[in-house]
């Protein structure tokens, strides 16, 4: 038995370098082809097959200009200078043009509502005047900004910014916003306005809402030479009627051209 047990295993071990030199003999055969066309090739001509350049192009983000969907990568608050958000050592939050045109918000502390540590309108809407808390501190007064200019307020002396003006909201949250000097020591809310970008902008809206205020907005920018080095951009809106606030007819509007 011992024997026979033996003389199987051999078997086996033989038929196992059968079938492997087979499979090699298989794969030489197949490798040989590719191998004489290879010294088959004419002389002077490069070896290999010669694909075409695969050119891949991005837009890039502006932090002074639109947002790409709803996360921004780039900002100038908390720097002041454009830089990716990653990169500033402070907490900022942004808010894009087409986040506002989807929450269709009226007034800009609408659109903080959603935004992390910032309490806005804690005192229900209000058509004279922008609410909004910051870390518990009141930054309606002293943390407020566009373009990274202070807009100084005092008492019920505010500027209404209309939301359709702008491009971004950013929020710069905690004792940093100090970098702007005497701002909130819970943070600040710089307003980004729109700029022209060198494109062919050709937009107006109207509409009236279920309290009876109408409002009709137009956007419109193009180039002035065929270069593109020089832009302009003419933003207006005209808005009001009657509100949901009894002797509140929330009339206000704004022109507001630029030149780049």
């Amino acid at each position: 038995m011992q024997e026979a047990r033996d003389i199987g295993r051999g078997r086996g071990r033989g038929v196992r370098g059968v079938l492997m030199g087979t499979t090699a003999l298989v794969l030489a055969g197949m490798a040989a082809p590719a191998l004489a066309q290879g010294t088959a090739q004419p002389a002077g001509e490069t070896e290999g097959l010669a694909l075409d350049p695969l050119v891949i192009t991005t837009q890039a983000e502006s932090a002074r200009g639109p947002v790409t969907g709803y996360v921004a990568r780039r900002t100038t608050t908390g720097s002041k200078v454009d830089i990716p958000i990653e990169e500033v050592p402070q907490t900022i939050s942004v808010i894009g043009r087409e986040q506002l045109d989807d929450q269709q918000v009226r007034k800009a502390d609408e659109a903080l509502r959603y935004v992390a540590g910032v309490r806005a309108q804690p005192f229900g809407p209000d058509h004279d005047t922008d609410w909004f808390y910051i870390r518990g501190f009141d930054a309606g007064q002293t943390g407020v900004f566009l373009d990274n200019l202070p807009l100084y307020q005092y008492g019920f002396g505010a500027f209404v910014i209309d939301p359709f003006l702008l491009e971004r909201i950013e929020v710069l949250k905690g004792p940093s916003s100090a970098l702007y000097g005497g701002a909130s020591p819970g943070g600040l809310v710089n307003y980004v306005g729109k700029r022209p970008t060198g494109e062919r902008l050709r937009y107006a809206e109207t509409g009236i809402d279920n309290w009876g205020t109408g409002f009709v907005s137009f956007d419109l920018g193009d180039r002035l030479d065929p270069e593109g080095g020089l832009s302009f951009r003419l933003t207006g809106r005209l808005a009001g009627g009657e509100t949901e606030i009894d002797y509140s007819d929330g009339w206000r509007g704004f022109i507001a051209p630029s030149l780049a």
